[in-house]
């Protein structure tokens, strides 16, 4: 007896055996990209090169980075277990809490440069330690010459924000603040 094998039953082994391999091997490359080296943002001081840190999580709880902020009179302590600085991007994010109740808070900061010096987002959501697990509350501040807000990259490894406005999760004002961070490790 002679076997007919169809080309949409190929077709399909071949996609399931594709998905199979993909799933197996995760995605390796899929850490944050280096592209070509920009134009150095306003306030860069005279360092150019770029400086990106990422340490494994348990590397942290030994305080390896750090970040401080302040939102009206709200202080937060975190210890990102993701911080990159460079020309292009900035992207800190890491478990925390608030410095008067304990409760416990996860930092998440996303700046990039396109037509002007950094712009992008701090968000610090509230209730949680853990990164992708959102709340409606939350402080959110934009970062941008049109939000009121400045920066001083102090050095590679460390930056300083400062916030025109922060917001809570119903967009109320929660007034002015700053957003300082170290990616150097210690």
């Amino acid at each position: 007896m002679q076997k007919r094998v169809s080309l949409r039953g190929s077709i399909v082994t071949f996609i399931a055996a594709s998905a199979c391999a993909l799933l197996f091997t995760g995605c390796q490359g899929a850490g944050p990209s280096a592209g070509p080296a920009g134009g150095e943002p306003e306030g860069a001081g005279s360092e150019s090169a770029a400086a990106e840190q990422q340490v494994p999580a348990e590397e942290t709880a030994s305080g390896r980075y750090t970040a401080t902020l302040s939102a009206g009179d709200r202080e937060f302590t975190f210890a990102p277990s993701t911080c990159i600085i460079n020309d292009e991007d900035v992207v800190v994010s890491g478990p925390g809490a608030d410095d008067a109740t304990g409760e416990p808070a996860f930092l998440s900061i996303d700046l990039y440069t396109a037509t002007e010096p950094y712009q992008g987002e701090v968000r610090v959501d509230l209730g949680t330690d853990q990164e992708f697990e959102s709340s409606d509350d939350l402080i959110v501040a934009f970062i941008g010459s049109e939000h009121g807000s400045q920066y001083v990259r102090a050095s590679n490894d460390s930056m300083v924000l400062t916030v025109g406005e922060f917001r809570d999760g119903n967009a109320g004002t929660l007034g002015s603040g700053r957003v300082i961070f170290n990616c150097a490790a210690r």
